[in-house]
């Protein structure tokens, strides 16, 4: 989640708290795209808490752009909901046409707004709407000084107008405003830019590691008047992996203030940090939560304590078909349970026939964790045509998966660079073609490719995957130090979230360290 500095907090969140009554509900409706059902008894408030909770714990972007961006219509004053938003689409670029579509109502209503300007700019830029359009849009609110309240989210619009310039051809970047050091607004873009631009950033390692430190030494040190400061401090700890440190901060706020909508923060951290006992308690207090909301917190609980029994458990209580099949489908993943993964991927493809980039990237996941080329080609069959062909995501894992198991290479190839062509910055895009580099036996190329994913992977963005891949391409270099080092740290970051790695095999990453042990001693 983002990391609460007052002041940070200021620019990341809204400035107004969601006052809601209960957040009584039934399960969420399948709203079309850009469209809420807030029919009584929901009140828009308190159902855009829990469309945002709900959109944390997707591990499907496109999933999370949806519950994001219903957020954001049903209560635009909330700024945390847009960041959110902001960030995931930087994953899935492809929706953010619709996205600028669906938010086009919101822009009279904050266009002197210098957080709001530059959410809406960094869509409009994934949208592919002209730099030099956003700039003259923007341009205007950078050209008087900014009040304090307003100083973080100025230098975050300000780096990203900056930012916009470099896109421009032949432009002259005369700057309107007075900057702060590089050093500021390297930071205020780290943490409020688009993902690319913070990946690029994130090669400067040091101005990263500093901004994290920073942020947290303010975050420790800050007292909280407002739950809109604490909803921020939860999603910097939350983005950082300081769960426990989350459920703390959310666990003390809730006991100075009964409201719902501290008690919702409170059940998305205890569901992250695994805290079941205090999660089943609050969820007893609200019994008109929707049934699905209350199963994805608790699924998602028993998957960070590593209890995959109760996970499996819980899925009986799932009631949309989709839901139960998207966590079953993970926990197999992480599992990695072959025959489990099949049956799911079966009944996919009944319940989801109309989401066949879904289905695909089930059977890409199959054949990759289980070398499965039969889940391949069925998976290939399904991206092949329409738009999925020209979904950068999906010709991104089609090509790596081929990759993997070593088929139709030149295809592959192909496939990886045109997902690199869509978004070059992307460390996972650049992995790709650096395993596809080296499964052909061009380890320098490959490691120039992995050399650039590495930079860009930011604190808050990696894989265990990138960094056995770099320890992989380092062994076929002859440096067997470096390797080891990267493979204990693929090791580690596997172990702090096998969920998020579940693309890792540690039992052969294991057999490799342990290898290496005794070769570099």
């Amino acid at each position: 989640m983002k990391k609460l500095l007052l002041s940070v907090c200021a620019a990341f969140l809204c400035a107004s708290v969601f006052s809601a009554p209960a957040a009584v509900g039934r399960d969420v409706p399948e709203e079309r795209a850009g469209t809420v059902d807030v029919a009584p008894p929901y009140d828009r408030h308190s159902r855009a808490v829990e469309f945002y909770i709900t959109g944390l714990l997707q591990r499907d972007p496109a999933l999370r752009v949806e519950y994001m961006r219903k957020a954001v219509l049903l209560d635009p004053s909330a700024r945390l909901p847009l960041a959110v938003l902001v960030k995931t689409l930087a994953r899935v670029p492809q929706a953010a046409k619709e996205t600028a579509a669906a938010l086009d109502e919101l822009r009279p209503r904050f266009k002197n707004d210098l957080f709001f300007a530059h959410q809406l700019g960094v869509i409009d830029s994934l949208a592919g709407v002209p730099p030099e359009k956003i700039v003259a849009a923007v341009e205007p609110l950078l050209k008087t000084k900014p009040a304090k309240k307003n100083v973080y989210s100025f230098n975050a619009l300000a780096a990203f107008w900056a930012d916009l310039h470099l896109k421009i051809p032949g432009a002259t970047v005369k700057t309107p405003f007075e900057p702060d050091s590089l050093k500021r607004q390297e930071i205020a873009l780290l943490y409020y830019g688009t993902g690319d631009a913070r990946d690029r950033l994130a090669v400067r390692e040091s101005v990263a590691a500093e901004g994290v430190a920073d942020c947290l030494r303010r975050l420790r040190s800050a007292p909280f008047g407002r739950t809109a400061e604490v909803r921020g401090a939860l999603a910097v700890l939350t983005a950082l992996r300081r769960f426990d440190e989350a459920f703390e901060l959310a666990e003390k706020w809730r006991k100075t203030h009964q409201d719902p909508v501290s008690e919702l923060l409170f059940i998305e951290a205890a569901s992250r940090a695994g805290r079941i006992a205090e999660l089943e308690a609050a969820l007893k207090k609200y019994p008109a939560l929707s049934v699905d909301f209350c199963a994805r917190t608790r699924f998602a609980c028993f998957l960070a304590r590593k209890d995959f029994a109760r996970a499996e458990q819980e899925l009986a209580n799932f009631k949309s078909p989709a839901e139960k099949l998207t966590r079953a489908l993970t926990l197999s993943q992480v599992t990695r349970d072959a025959a489990k993964m099949r049956a799911c991927i079966a009944k996919m493809r009944l319940v989801m026939n109309n989401a066949p980039a879904v289905v695909a990237m089930a059977y890409l996941s199959l054949a990759e964790l289980h070398r499965d080329k039969a889940a391949f080609r069925a998976g290939e069959a399904l991206i092949s045509g329409g738009r999925e062909a020209q979904d950068p995501v999906l010709a991104n894992a089609a090509g790596y998966v081929a990759a993997v198991l070593g088929i139709d290479l030149d295809r592959a190839e192909a496939r990886i660079k045109f997902a690199l062509s869509r978004e070059p910055e992307s460390p996972a895009y650049l992995d790709s073609m650096a395993w596809l580099k080296y499964r052909r036996g061009q380890y320098a190329s490959a490691a120039e490719y992995m050399d650039k994913a590495i930079s860009r992977v930011t604190v808050t963005l990696g894989g265990a995957v990138i960094a056995e891949h770099a320890g992989d391409i380092d062994l076929a270099l002859g440096d067997r130090k470096r390797a080891l080092r990267r493979y204990r740290t693929a090791l580690e970051l596997y172990e702090k979230n096998p969920v998020e790695n579940a693309d890792l095999d540690p039992v052969s990453l294991r057999k490799k360290i342990a290898g290496l042990e005794k070769s570099v001693r």
